[in-house]
């Protein structure tokens, strides 16, 4: 799936996902998160939690991993848009349908 045009604008807009507050406030927000991470690979998890959990810069990451901060860099956003896909498809849609 290619997400971004040649202009660097959306191919396809993300959805709208509402009231952000309101939806972190929601216990079954972070149930569905945590199903839509247990679905990426470990590797990608890792570098994920490392990142948005711990707040690790890529340096560290790639020290901690052995790993290229090109690698990092990729993996991250391979993570954001499986999460994204996800999240939309587990939460996002089921809101909707729920106004």
């Amino acid at each position: 799936m290619i997400f971004f045009r040649e202009d660097g604008h959306w191919n396809t807009r993300p959805a709208r996902w509402g009231n952000p507050v309101k939806t972190l406030e929601q216990h079954q927000f972070f149930d569905v998160l945590q199903r839509c991470m247990e679905r990426l690979p470990p590797r990608m998890a890792q570098v994920f939690i490392l990142k948005e959990l711990h707040d690790m810069s890529n340096e560290a990451i790639c020290n901690e991993l052995d790993c290229s901060a090109t690698n990092v860099g990729v993996i991250l956003y391979r993570a954001r848009m499986s999460l994204r896909q996800c999240l939309e498809y587990r939460w996002f849609e089921n809101s909707r349908e729920a106004e």
